[in-house]
């Protein structure tokens, strides 16, 4: 029997490529509901302070606005997927960019 990889061990390289930029911003509006929903709850309850509760809510918000802006410019995408591949190219003929 295979063993699984922990959820928390999942990185980028674990990610399909079958996952499509709506179904990360489909994701990413999931996440926002969920947190809207929660956080004043939270912060009632002392689980999360305001002032944590504010930033992850932006935070989240912002990566939202440029994933949704990113996929509304023509090649927008793959613009960013030939970066990531340029910058894993470079750490493989370069150790000291790997460190």
């Amino acid at each position: 029997m295979k063993t699984m990889k922990p959820f928390k061990e999942y990185t980028l390289t674990d990610v399909s490529s079958s996952v499509s930029a709506d179904h990360a911003i489909a994701e990413l509006e999931r996440e926002l509901a969920v947190r809207q929903r929660i956080y004043d709850d939270w912060t009632k309850q002392g689980k999360i302070a305001r002032i944590d509760a504010e930033d992850r809510l932006c935070r989240l918000i912002v990566a939202l606005d440029l994933l949704q802006s990113l996929a509304q410019i023509p090649g927008g995408l793959d613009i960013v997927a030939q970066w990531k591949q340029e910058q894993a190219n470079k750490k493989l003929l370069d150790p000291a960019m790997a460190a």
